[in-house]
């Protein structure tokens, strides 16, 4: 398949991707289509339809555990907040 962004080629692989489920994140690794060229994923109808019921991986465990037992993790910010913390809010 070529991309429709840049008319590269795609490969098949895997990439991380975030739900949200109520007040929940999810970040599961599922399969896609990505383009060499620029990184575009494709995610194809069956696994974009069933993405719910795909199961937590290791690395959103790894991260609920963290959030679980560090102290320091209880605290969310928004993205402006966090984008300020870090020096790259622009106000513009």
């Amino acid at each position: 398949m070529k991309c429709f962004i840049c008319n590269g080629n795609t490969t098949k692989t895997t990439s991380r991707y975030t739900i949200r489920d109520n007040n929940h994140f999810h970040t599961i690794t599922i399969p896609c289509l990505k383009c060499e060229q620029c990184g575009e994923c494709y995610i194809d109808g069956c696994t974009l339809q069933n993405i719910k019921s795909i199961p937590p991986d290791q690395w959103d465990q790894k991260m609920l555990k963290e959030i679980q037992e560090n102290p320091d993790c209880k605290e969310f910010v928004s993205s402006e907040d966090a984008l300020k913390e870090l020096g790259l809010y622009n106000s513009h």
